[in-house]
């Protein structure tokens, strides 16, 4: 048998072990920051937009003329 093969082998199979270990916990400390940022991505995406009413059932936005009053007091004026 051959020793010095089988002992390159074995160190060779512990450096990869040793690697796959690092990149196990680098994923486990990043993984759930990006899944949850992708997550939150994909349903802001998706959630529809609905309009606002305002409590008292009016709908949002101007209504009409800004200053009701500037119509009446102009047409007074000509």
């Amino acid at each position: 048998m051959d020793c010095d093969g089988d002992d390159e082998e074995l160190e060779k199979l512990e450096a990869d072990v040793s690697e796959m270990a690092e990149k196990i916990l680098e994923y486990r400390t990043t993984l759930p920051d990006q899944l949850k940022n992708a997550i939150a991505s994909t349903l802001a995406a998706q959630r529809p937009v609905f309009p606002t009413r305002n409590t008292d059932g009016s709908e949002p936005g101007p209504s009409g003329n800004p200053n009701p009053g500037t119509f009446l007091y102009s047409r007074v004026l000509k």
